[in-house]
């Protein structure tokens, strides 16, 4: 191996390593230690960043994003000091939204000017990392004393042991929908960057392995690929003359893996011990689609008494518009329980309308830069878009804007999207100017 070669693979293991670690790595409580390797590289990246801004080297790029950011998190901070209920779970994870954009913008810059990544390596790692926390879910799941050992140590909520037989939780704490969703951001960054894979049989087996995973997390995810699958493929096949076939091909391998999995669940005899958890998973799965399909339950008490136990917005008008300060989830200290799931109720009694438009800002702002930058970087530009398009889709399920995990995804792209046009022109301007001084 050369010397080229052997850096070329260093910079990519540490590329591969630091975004594992700070979003699938551990999150684990031993004796009186709580680990968080996300706090901890987190850490290390905002205290860089702030060398950075001393050094006057931070780009002028990131500062839209951060008033912005800037603004919301003043605007919900009053919120929470004038408001009834004072939530410090819905303030701590709105200010902890900032330090992970800072972290996010501080790991694009490392990995773009120090790793030297390129576009392409960058979504391979995203992708890569997405496929190894799938294969630890797998095994979890397949291999229950080591899964109850991990369990020990995983910081997470309280759930039963009936739910942790057949819903995985990851080592980095997250589960269900939130970890489902997550896994669904890895497989489209594969989707948008194939052409670098040469091994096909590899890539396909690695989507055998996400989709899979996808059952024994949760279903937000599962059901955001098959919706947004369609569309990247159709958007990637015009990049070059011969993707559509490609598209089209990778469209219909990921339905008929479907059905090859439930199959095997209820055919093989190889999988008969795991046949009752892997039954309750994809009922978890797909039990919302065949109710409403399938049974035709549309205009049933029970799915009414759903929408209205869900979809429901709040009596009073200054509530609606500025917000109550809480998500309903922290009972403890306010007493206060909101019982929807959807993401933009919830938004709504936390910081109100005004707050969802605040938010929806930096969407709008971060969707159009990264438009602008389509002819730069097609497949980054579109990945970025994929990302924010998605949330605001998934927000009818949950809250994913101040998702920790999520921020490294959208805004580490986003400003490597950024911070690689602006290093592709300075070269540029560089390459004219010694080419006038040449002549």
């Amino acid at each position: 191996m050369s010397f080229v070669q052997y850096q070329y693979n260093h910079r990519k293991l540490i590329g591969f390593l630091v975004f594992f670690l700070i979003i699938y790595g551990p999150y684990v409580q031993i004796g009186l230690f709580t680990i968080q390797t996300m706090r901890i590289i987190g850490g290390i990246l905002v205290w860089y960043f702030i060398c950075l801004a001393m050094t006057n080297k931070v780009s002028k790029s990131f500062i839209p994003v951060f008033n912005l950011l800037f603004v919301f998190i003043i605007y919900v901070l009053f919120r929470y000091v004038t408001a009834h209920y004072q939530d410090n779970m819905f303030i701590s994870s709105t200010v902890l939204l900032m330090y992970y954009v800072i972290a996010s913008y501080t790991l694009a810059y490392y990995s773009l000017n120090y790793l030297k990544l390129s576009v392409q390596e960058l979504l391979h790692i995203l992708f890569l990392i997405t496929v190894i926390n799938s294969i630890i879910l797998i095994i979890f799941f397949f291999y229950s004393p080591l899964r109850s050992f991990m369990y020990k140590f995983i910081v997470m909520r309280d759930w039963s042991e009936e739910y942790l037989s057949y819903r995985m939780v990851s080592i980095n704490g997250t589960t269900a929908s939130h970890l489902s969703f997550l896994i669904y951001l890895g497989a489209i960054a594969g989707i948008v960057n194939y052409q670098y894979y040469k091994r096909k049989l590899v890539y396909i087996l690695s989507y055998f392995i996400i989709l899979f995973s996808m059952i024994i997390t949760g279903r937000s995810g599962m059901y955001m690929f098959f919706i947004i699958f369609p569309i990247v493929l159709l958007i990637r096949a015009s990049f070059t003359k011969h993707s559509l076939f490609s598209s089209i091909w990778a469209l219909l391998f990921s339905i008929v893996t479907y059905l090859l999995i439930v199959a095997a669940i209820f055919g093989l005899d190889i999988l008969s011990d795991f046949r009752p958890n892997l039954e309750k998973a994809l009922y978890r799965s797909f039990s919302m689609y065949y109710q409403l399909t399938i049974l035709s339950l549309v205009n049933q008490p029970t799915i009414i008494d759903f929408f209205e136990q869900h979809f429901f917005l709040p009596d009073s008008w200054d509530t609606l518009m500025f917000g109550c300060g809480t998500f309903g989830r922290n009972i403890e200290q306010t007493g206060f329980y909101l019982p929807s799931d959807v993401g933009y109720i919830k938004n709504i009694f936390g910081f109100g309308l005004t707050g969802i438009f605040l938010q929806t800002l930096v969407y709008i702002y971060m969707f159009y830069q990264a438009l602008k930058r389509f002819r730069i970087n097609k497949e980054l530009s579109l990945y970025v878009n994929t990302i924010i398009f998605s949330l605001f889709i998934i927000h009818i399920k949950s809250i994913y804007f101040g998702d920790s995990c999520t921020i490294i995804f959208l805004f580490g792209s986003y400003f490597f999207l950024v911070l690689y046009q602006t290093n592709s022109q300075s070269k540029k301007m560089n390459t004219q100017k010694q080419n006038i001084l040449d002549q």
